[in-house]
């Protein structure tokens, strides 16, 4: 048969069912463009599936395939013995997809996602690309061949597979020409019809593909200039392809990065290697582990099914034992035909030397993730914009991942390798390399820390990193601590093992984050830690400030007893060797803590002392400090004028220090002495000079702390519905960066506001909210302070019984947490619930007990309530 009068026959059978070539190609399933040609006699030998598909679609019966081949050999000319075997079609060579797997788990989004883009792009006439990467072993052929089987049946004309051997062990790399000479051959070309250069051979191979419904599988490829020549030319045509380099040159392609399995998928991958029954369900906790100790990694977890599946007598839990407890844990990855190891290495192989370099040092990261800068020093680079280069080199080659814009990380797998590489190709780089990065944490962290703090601190001797981020404010500061958190304690506990003095410095720059972002028992077991070293050390005045520290989280928390033995011993230790600014800095703490707890003479004391010491060491912001601490104690004391007095020294002090901060602080207590003495105006104004000064500065913490000021001026001038309004400020800007802390301050009282406005039921919930917070973060102060709101509260709604009981809760932790204001309150609650229920006996007797406890603490305003109250009973 002639192929004029095969396509004769084709045209009468399509026309005698009434089909249009567009609808006869959509039935069978083959492209518009083979059937035209194959009506116009232009395709001389079609497919034998092309044939197959079209007669089905047709409903008659097919020609033989032997018949058919027969009659286009006829017409082409005497068969060539030669050339079928050098290579032309024999029988099904455009079929060479691998065998599918029964042990696929997982990738269903993944899977949904080719096939979608692979149907949309094929719709709109677009030849259709698909490139999925990422690291070595993490299933990128697996999902590829898998999706392929899924499509088959699209692609009737041929679906050819390709090993570009981009990272096969023990051989280089298939150039673009041999590739094509392999397509050119599955294609039916004759090896001496094959041109000899690449550009000929990929004309004739976009010929071939022409019209075709052909699937194309290039696996394993190295780079956009390799895969380029082997695209079709035409739509049609589907083309997956898989690399552990991002093809970022393929601009039409569907682009796909495969992460790891999520922790389901992996344990039903596991099951599935290890065969069925050979896990127990009851498992569940050591199979999460396992995946876990294989990273999740599917080549890894394939490895470690296989050894379950092959030897009975080792079970889930023995396997997990062993790769915990592995030196290397890579080393129990490998097994005859497969090696985790090998695969990193044939990645690592082809890299150029300087990304080799980085990436081993990379592998001595004590955190999770890095950045430009810490790589520039870690790899003492000295420009951060190598550093770039070279981790997205890194990144584009699959051996990092990017979670976020900028910050690259390690899969633990791989930083095992890395480190591994690290200890035997260049064990003499790895001091050196990880006494840079420390020193550029703890340097970074304390020009941040001098930018969100205003205790003064002794400078660190030693040269600057070669590289740093430029911090010039609050905001880029508290961005960078934050940022960098995670990595700071890991640098923290990797100095703690080799270098004590380090460490101690480091718990030092991380205390402003730690104070304010808690959680305060995670602070307090650092700088536990960091004291314990210091100690060791021998070093007093190293060891007067990280007691310092440790004091402050204690207070945060309530540990009022606790803090202040911390703080006497810090003393002694500076004083031993005249560490004046150490023992200035823990004898201005003790004061606050003296004066929390009702001990005022003895607060004012401790700084009279502190801003003798801070004048001697001409140390202007301890003392502006010393004296807005000695202010306040005035304040509580009842005596304003010298209360004002020393909060306008410390209102010059700031002033002279170019600091808005400070000022905004003192102008804010200067607004709490008249809102006390009953000058709302004049304390309105305070906190709102406060709070623009703040915003000049861009504080967003110290805007958020001037409105709850402003709050409370509100609040005490009878404005409630404008205190709520500012707590509700105040409570935005506190989330907004990420203070609990101050996020529950303002939610109390946002409460207690709701109260005073008559609408106690809507301030449950605020209280509630902040009383939750408090408990989260350890801050049992405050915890104490919102559970004495919350009782007057409930007793403002008219539960006075259950107020009672929350109120004898208020009583024993505010015992506990020495915090003799807060007692006194609660008395004065419980007197107004027994008055309520009529017990005007046990009302008179805790009335009495508040009034003697408040006019002892001095603080005369609350006195003078009770004692309208006593009168009314």
């Amino acid at each position: 048969m002639t192929p004029e009068f095969l396509g004769d026959d084709l045209r009468a059978l399509r026309r005698g069912k009434g089909l249009s070539i567009e609808e006869l190609a959509r039935r069978a399933g083959v492209s518009v463009r083979a059937i035209s040609e194959i009506e116009r006699g232009r395709t001389r030998r079609p497919h034998p599936s092309t044939t197959r598909r079209i007669s089905g679609a047709l409903g008659v019966e097919q020609l033989p395939q032997d018949q058919a081949t027969a009659a286009v050999g006829a017409a082409s000319g005497p068969r060539d013995d030669s050339a079928d075997s050098a290579g032309t079609y024999a029988g099904d060579a455009r079929f060479q997809l691998p065998a599918a797997t029964r042990l696929f788990a997982g990738r269903s989004r993944e899977v949904a996602e080719l096939m979608a883009a692979a149907t949309a792009s094929d719709s709109a006439g677009w030849l259709v690309i698909a490139a999925v990467d990422g690291m070595a072993g993490i299933g990128k052929s697996a999902l590829a061949i898998h999706t392929a089987h899924q499509l088959k049946d699209r692609y009737g004309d041929g679906q050819l597979f390709v090993d570009l051997h981009a990272h096969s062990a023990g051989r280089e790399p298939m150039s673009a020409a041999d590739a094509l000479e392999a397509l050119l051959r599955s294609l039916g070309v004759p090896a001496q019809a094959i041109p000899p250069g690449v550009e000929a051979r990929a004309a004739l191979y976009r010929s071939r593909t022409a019209g075709t419904r052909t699937l194309i599988l290039l696996d394993n490829a190295v780079d956009t200039a390799q895969i380029r020549p082997l695209l079709p030319g035409e739509a049609g045509c589907l083309v997956l392809i898989t690399s552990r380099t991002r093809l970022t040159g393929l601009d039409d392609a569907h682009t796909m990065t495969l992460d790891v399995l999520d922790i389901d998928q992996a344990a039903m991958l596991l099951r599935q290697v290890a065969g069925p029954h050979r896990i127990g369900a009851d498992q569940t906790d050591a199979v999460a582990e396992l995946v876990e100790l294989c990273g999740r990694l599917p080549l890894a977890l394939r490895i470690a099914g296989a050894r379950l599946r092959h030897r009975p007598a080792l079970h889930v839990p023995d396997l997990v034992t062993q790769l915990r407890d592995a030196t290397d844990r890579l080393v129990q990855l490998r097994d005859t035909d497969r090696d985790v190891t090998a695969v990193f290495a044939t990645s690592y192989a082809r890299l150029p030397n300087a990304e080799q370099r980085l990436f081993r040092l990379l592998g001595l990261l004590p955190g999770d993730d890095i950045d430009a800068y810490a790589a520039a020093n870690l790899a003492d680079l000295g420009d951060v914009r190598t550093a770039e280069h070279l981790l997205e080199s890194l990144l584009d080659h699959s051996l990092l991942l990017q979670h976020q814009a900028g910050r690259y990380r390690l899969h633990d797998l791989v930083r095992a390798y890395a480190r591994t590489l690290a200890q035997r190709q260049a064990p003499g780089e790895q001091d050196p390399a990880a006494a840079r990065l420390l020193d550029y944490y703890q340097h970074t962290a304390r020009c941040a820390q001098a930018l969100v703090t205003s205790t003064p601190r002794l400078r660190v001797e030693g040269p600057a990193p070669k590289v740093a981020p430029t911090l010039t404010d609050r905001t880029s500061a508290w961005a960078w601590l934050r940022t960098e958190r995670s990595n700071l304690l890991a640098a923290f506990s990797h100095a703690a093992t080799r270098d004590r003095l380090r460490a101690v410095r480091l718990a030092g720059a991380m205390a402003a984050l730690l104070a304010v972002d808690g959680p305060w028992d995670e602070a307090i077991t650092v700088h536990t830690a960091a004291a314990g070293l210091a100690e060791q050390l021998r070093l007093p005045a190293v060891l007067g400030s990280a007691l310092t520290d440790l004091a402050y989280l204690r207070a945060l928390t309530g540990d009022f007893i606790g803090a202040a033995t911390d703080l006497e011993a810090a003393l002694r230790h500076c004083d031993m060797v005249d560490a004046h600014l150490g023992y200035a800095n823990a004898l201005t703490l003790l004061a606050q803590i003296s004066a929390f707890t009702g001990d005022r003479t003895t607060a004012e004391r401790h700084l009279d002392h502190a801003i003798e010491r801070y004048g001697q060491l001409d140390e202007h912001l301890g003392l502006a400090n010393a004296y807005t601490q000695r202010g306040t104690v005035y304040r509580l004391n009842g005596d304003y004028p010298s209360a004002e007095h020393d909060l306008h020294a410390a209102l010059a002090g700031y002033e002279s220090l170019g600091d808005p901060e400070g000022q905004a602080t003192a102008l804010s207590n200067l607004g709490v002495i008249h809102e006390t003495t009953g000058d709302y105006p004049t304390a309105t104004r305070y906190q709102q000079q406060a709070l623009h000064l703040h915003r000049q500065a861009g504080n967003r913490i110290g805007q958020a702390r001037a409105f709850l000021g402003l709050g409370q001026a509100y609040a005490h001038a009878g404005a409630h519905h404008a205190a709520i309004d500012a707590e509700q400020q105040a409570l935005c800007l506190f989330r907004d960066v990420a203070d609990p802390n101050g996020e529950a301050n303002a939610l109390g009282n946002l409460g207690y506001f709701k109260r005073l406005a008559g609408a106690p039921e809507d301030g449950l919930p605020d209280l509630q909210d902040a009383l939750e917070i408090f408990r989260r973060i350890g801050a049992r102060g405050n915890e104490v302070w919102a559970l004495d709101l919350y009782a007057g509260t409930v007793a403002a709604t008219g539960d006075h019984l259950r107020a009672l009981q929350l109120y004898d809760d208020v009583l024993r932790l505010a015992r506990q947490t020495n915090m003799p204001g807060v007692e006194a309150a609660a008395h004065a609650g419980i007197g107004q619930c027994h008055r309520h229920l009529g017990g005007v006996e046990d009302s008179v007797v805790h009335l009495r007990h508040a009034l003697d406890m408040f006019l002892r603490l001095g603080l005369k305003t609350e006195a003078g309530r009770v004692h309208v109250l006593l009168g009314e009973t």
